[in-house]
Parts: C-alpha cells; sequence; structure tokens
C-alpha cells in the first residue's frame, strides 16, 4: 500500500475535533477510538514511515463503518532516511 491509501478519504467520515468531540466521549467510546488510532500509527511505522504529526485532527473516523484513517503526511519520513536520528 502506498501513503496515499492511509490518507484515503471515505465516505461519512470525519475529522476529529479534539476541542468537540472527545470531551462528550464516554471512556469506553475514548477508549476505543484511542485503540484504533494507536492501531493506525502501528501500521503506518510497519511499513517504515514515520508520520511527525500526530494530533487528533489528522485521524479520520467513519463511525457508520467503525473506521480510522491517519491523515496527512506532509511531514512524514521513511524510517530509514538518514536525516532522521536519535534524540541525545
Amino acid at each position: 500500500h502506498t501513503l496515499e491509501h492511509y490518507a484515503e478519504l471515505q465516505p461519512g467520515a470525519l475529522s476529529i475535533d479534539p476541542a468537540e468531540d472527545m470531551n462528550s466521549f464516554d471512556t469506553l467510546k475514548f477508549l476505543t477510538l484511542f485503540e484504533k488510532m494507536a492501531e493506525q500509527v502501528e501500521m503506518v511505522h510497519a511499513k517504515g514511515v514515520l508520520h511527525r504529526d500526530i494530533k487528533a485532527e489528522n485521524f479520520l473516523y467513519n463511525a457508520e463503518k467503525g473506521e480510522m484513517r491517519l491523515i496527512d503526511f506532509g511531514c512524514s519520513k521513511r524510517l530509514d532516511d538518514p536525516t532522521i536520528r536519535s534524540p541525545k
């Protein structure tokens, strides 16, 4: 899959607005969505990509399908990129 695959906007998917949406979620719904977000990050990392701009607004959630997508790969880098350094 390409990066475009992960950034595909599907009908019915909405960006998560943390100021509005996250405060109205009960604990179970919040944890479920957080788990879906973590799965997206894990999938991208497994493909050798470092997103570098993880925030709620960069996730699309389709409640009908229960699907989450990570979007906005403008700051991303390949994990094998020599310009990525470990923090000292």
